[in-house]
């Protein structure tokens, strides 16, 4: 999500925001090139999500999250996240929440989904093996995550991003 706990909050600069949306505007008033579009939306998606991160970010939620979308595949527990970030597991729901406004397991499965994401636009391996490389057991359970942190099935996602 782009706001958390410590949501709303009256933002500084955002230049690059303005700049992305100015950018998509003017695609969109002339050549409407579905594919630049896409490319001025996932802009905007990136600047947004820089400027909503929290003003302050816990070193160690930071460095757990940097180790997951290392090893995405690996099987990631409450437990093993919260052995590397050397907190408990209460403690680590708790800093999620405040930071995140997610649980760590849902923080978990909004990396995979990204790294899906970027899958399935780069490559035409099966939604199997896609999921499989995310760190999904099998291809239900993978598309079953991804429509709900998406709103779309991996396939339908595929469709709308060739």
């Amino acid at each position: 999500p782009l706001v958390g706990a410590d949501s709303p909050v009256k933002l500084q600069g955002g230049s690059d925001l303005v700049r992305a949306m100015e950018g998509l505007r003017e695609e969109w008033s002339t050549a409407k090139d579905p594919r630049m579009i896409h490319h001025w939306v996932e802009l905007i998606h990136g600047a947004a999500r820089r400027l909503a991160q929290p003003f302050r970010t816990d070193e160690r939620l930071r460095s757990v999250w940097q180790k997951v979308q290392q090893d995405v595949k690996a099987d990631w527990s409450l437990k093993s996240l919260a052995f590397h970030a050397h907190v408990s597991q209460e403690h680590l729901r708790r800093i999620c929440r405040k930071e995140l406004g997610r649980t760590p397991m849902q923080q978990v499965a909004s990396i995979r989904i990204d790294a899906a994401r970027r899958l399935l636009e780069q490559t035409n391996d099966k939604m199997e093996v896609i999921g499989h490389r995310v760190g999904y057991a099998n291809g239900f359970i993978f598309s079953r995550v991804f429509k709900r942190v998406t709103g779309l099935t991996p396939v339908e996602y595929r469709g709308r991003h060739p």
